[in-house]
């Protein structure tokens, strides 16, 4: 049984700063409110750590991003209320 895992962004930092974000959202990384919450909170890591020196966001599997997830547009939930929390 395929289990589908939540929509969220990974954060990994290498020894010289750089910082990677990956966008989780297969197939095509679309971005859902909850990887627009996660981008934003990793967003605000990266900008209050001393040891960042430089930011790549990128998409997992073959795809960045396809935009925002227009599944979205029928859900209860705004993409504004997501992201601010």
């Amino acid at each position: 049984c395929f289990v589908m895992a939540a929509p969220t962004c990974n954060l990994d930092v290498d020894r010289q700063g750089v910082a990677t974000i990956v966008l989780i959202n297969p197939p095509v990384n679309a971005l859902h409110p909850k990887v627009l919450s996660s981008l934003a909170s990793l967003l605000e890591e990266c900008h209050s750590r001393s040891d960042v020196k430089g930011v790549v966001i990128t998409g997992s599997g073959k795809n960045f991003c396809a935009g925002f997830d227009i599944a979205q547009f029928q859900s209860a939930e705004s993409p504004e209320k997501a992201v601010s929390g």
